[in-house]
């Protein structure tokens, strides 16, 4: 076995793999039948290519590089894509520009290139590949409409690329792909020795670590990138380089350069991250795709992202693909700005997690009803599934967002106008050590309330006071074991009458035995609210107001 992560003999390893994959090989039957299912919902047809590629040819065995436009390629050309981590600001010294476009045309010098991006190149080469996509290379990093646009077209260029080279173990450009092993084994694995006869031999074992993939591509730099969740998630097959091996990881198979057979039977691997194959599990089980844009939000809020400004574009691909998934289920829903419309109910209940639950910063503008109206935190979107029995409280009248290019991009805004049950908190603070007490807020004694579970949007620092504070019902739960309210924590904007901003999320659980009405005095501390609370009152104690 070659000690470096890129040799003779690993690249003939991985074109065992592609050819395995892409022609539906044994293990691989359903690679081939997942991209093609894709590819035929796609409304970018099966042959697409992105606006511009960088193109790879020998010229007297001298190697040539320049930026084409695709318009004049065939639309069968296969090409290959690069995920790299951009580095801190400024380590990106070579990028497409106004300034640099027409030079990039004619040629682009291969040494002035970063290393990450020369050694992508001899990748591509390596394995017959003459047409590469760098994003720093072909999409201008000066124009931002030619940056929404390319990077409104995400889903298809990592959905049809044939091969995501993944520099997974690089912070910058100039970390590089390859790299020494330092032995022909992982370092945590063991040399183990057998006296014993029967199935196994004689011999020489390595024991492998059972979080070898998730310490080495999981947890590599490049995967802690928010941007990278969608590159690593549509690509039908995806070629890691770890720090010191390299991983491919495709619909059917993961598998390492000193286990191209697959890794064994209890190496964790997440499942979602395959979206082939995920796609494939809810065709053929009917499962809801709401669960799965669930699972991906509450990922792809884990990871790292440098703009606040690029929180839903950086997921659109994903989002795009979710919304084919949906048709192909038979449901024609609008995407509202990281929620889906016939899934608000459930979508608006997300709430804030991590070390604490106090909240990151608000994006503007971003609606603050939605969970990309928040950064630098953690995510917990609702996937509405569980034991429980749900009585919906409150119900959607109206609304919409304003997108800043396709829906699936920036917005400048949004309308949220909802009727359901409205009441005013009394929030207290207090030092006492109280199963009341969240985050230094403590409730007014409610006799038959269990447990308090609040989750601020944003941080305390951040926040605005909160004298006047509300709860909105949404929905309640009833379990064999408790009943909980769940609702959102608003306060008023006070520039119109019942207008409010979404400032957190409560949850009230109930002892068992507690027969939950809306009418109970211990939990409406209010019953009866001014007429600049809401914007109409309807008789059966159900108010409507918007959130914006």
């Amino acid at each position: 076995m070659s000690s470096a992560t890129w040799s003779g003999e690993v690249s003939s390893t991985v074109q065992t793999w592609l050819q395995d994959c892409t022609q539906g090989r044994g293990i691989h039957h359903r690679c081939d039948q997942i991209q093609t299912a894709r590819r035929s919902r796609s409304d970018a047809g099966a042959n697409f290519l992105p606006t511009r590629l960088i193109e790879l040819r020998r010229v007297n065995q001298e190697l040539k590089i320049r930026l084409r436009e695709t318009q004049s390629l065939k639309s069968n050309e296969r090409y290959m894509t690069l995920s790299h981590c951009w580095g801190k600001p400024g380590s990106m010294n070579i990028k497409l520009t106004k300034n640099t476009l027409t030079s990039f045309r004619e040629g682009i010098e291969f040494h002035i290139l970063p290393l990450t991006f020369q050694e992508a190149i001899q990748v591509a080469e390596n394995l017959g590949a003459n047409l590469l996509w760098i994003d720093a290379l072909c999409i201008l990093q000066d124009s931002d409409e030619d940056w929404l646009r390319e990077s409104s077209t995400m889903a298809n260029v990592y959905s049809n690329t044939y091969l995501n080279i993944a520099a997974t173990a690089g912070t910058d450009p100039h970390s590089g792909l390859f790299h020494t092993k330092r032995n022909p084994v992982p370092e945590d694995a063991i040399d183990a020795y057998t006296t014993w006869t029967g199935d196994l031999l004689l011999g020489q074992y390595v024991l492998y670590g059972e979080d070898l993939f998730k310490s080495s591509v999981d947890n590599g730099p490049l995967n802690q990138r928010a941007w990278v969740v969608q590159e690593r998630a549509l690509a039908p097959r995806v070629l890691h380089f770890a720090a010191n091996h390299l991983f491919w990881e495709c619909g059917c198979l993961a598998a390492m350069d000193n286990l191209p057979q697959g890794l064994f039977a209890g190496v964790h691997i997440k499942e979602h991250q395959s979206v082939m194959e995920n796609w494939y599990k809810h065709r053929s089980n009917n499962i809801s795709p709401y669960i799965y844009w669930s699972e991906l939000v509450n990922e792809y809020s884990s990871c790292h992202l440098t703009k606040s400004s690029d929180k839903l574009i950086a997921i659109s691909a994903l989002a795009q693909s979710v919304k084919t998934l949906l048709k192909a289920h038979g449901y024609e829903d609008v995407y509202l700005a990281g929620l889906w419309k016939d899934d608000l109910e459930n979508g608006l209940l997300w709430s804030t997690t991590g070390a604490s639950s106090e909240g990151g910063i608000r994006i503007g503008p971003t609606p603050s009803w939605s969970w990309a109206s928040v950064h630098y935190t953690k995510i917990w979107y609702p996937n509405g599934t569980g034991e429980e029995r749900l009585l919906p409280l409150a119900k959607i009248l109206e609304v919409s967002t304003f997108p800043i290019g396709t829906e699936f991009g920036p917005v400048s805004g949004g309308i949220l106008r909802m009727q359901g049950p409205l009441c005013k908190l009394s929030l207290a603070i207090s030092g006492d050590l109280d199963e009341s007490i969240v985050n230094g807020v403590m409730f007014s004694e409610i006799r038959h309330v269990s447990q308090v579970n609040l989750s601020w949007d944003v941080r305390s620092d951040d926040r605005e006071p909160c004298e006047d504070l509300l709860f909105m019902a949404i929905r309640q739960n009833e379990h064999e074991y408790y009943k909980r309210l769940e609702g959102l924590l608003l306060i008023r904007t006070e520039k119109h009458r019942g207008q409010y901003t979404r400032v957190g999320r409560l949850n009230l659980e109930f002892n068992e035995d507690h027969q939950l009405t809306l009418d109970d005095t211990e939990i409406w501390s209010s019953p009866d609210l001014s007429q600049e609370y809401y914007k109409e009152y309807h008789n059966d104690g159900q108010y409507t107001i918007s959130i914006i």
